[in-house]
């Protein structure tokens, strides 16, 4: 009773399978939007489903698209979001509680959640997807800054350059650019 945890069914007519990271995109920049007067902006969007603020998880989403042939026939979209809890077995949690202070009343934040998936979903429907694309970037945790990561047991530096239109986590270290996919990838 100290969290908001909900799900959202879409029936996404307009985002094709191959797509379907446009709908981490707007569930990522509705949650942002939400959260980013209360927070500022210190709060990011970590690829491919976590909110952060500093260095600490906040929130995240899931979601679990049913598709039928080439389209997406319904998406289950889950949020989890750290609102009034204190205390917390993993030390990279944290919660607005514990940012501000101040306890927010759940329902109103989860309202405010669905106006501004509303909103992003709209935009998406009406063609405003490169202004989306350019909006998470902004809003993306660790973008274009120098840090460490790891896959397949290799750490490397690199910096992250971008998400391709398939989800797909860009970060270019020295002069190669790599391409991961969800859990290809460990932030160090």
């Amino acid at each position: 009773g100290k969290n908001a945890t909900f799900s959202v069914i879409l029936r996404p007519t307009l985002v094709s399978a191959q797509n379907q990271f446009q709908l981490h995109l707007i569930s990522t920049l509705a949650i942002h939007n939400t959260l980013f007067p209360i927070l500022g902006k210190d709060l990011k969007i970590k690829w491919p489903n976590d909110i952060y603020y500093r260095n600490r998880k906040i929130g995240g989403i899931l979601i679990e698209n049913i598709l039928k042939g080439p389209h997406i026939e319904f998406s289950i979209i889950g949020i989890g979001l750290n609102l009034n809890q204190t205390q917390f077995s993993n030390l990279h949690a944290t919660s607005i509680l514990d940012i501000t202070g101040e306890e927010l009343e759940i329902n109103d934040l989860i309202e405010q959640v669905l106006i501004q998936l509303e909103k992003k979903y709209l935009e998406l429907k009406n063609g405003q997807l490169k202004m989306l694309e350019a909006q998470y970037m902004r809003r993306l945790y660790l973008f274009d800054q120098e840090s460490t990561y790891e896959t397949a047991g290799r750490a490397f530096s690199g910096k992250i350059i971008g998400v391709n239109s398939n989800g797909l986590l860009q970060i270019q270290e020295d002069e190669i650019v790599h391409q991961f996919a969800f859990k290809e990838v460990a932030y160090k």
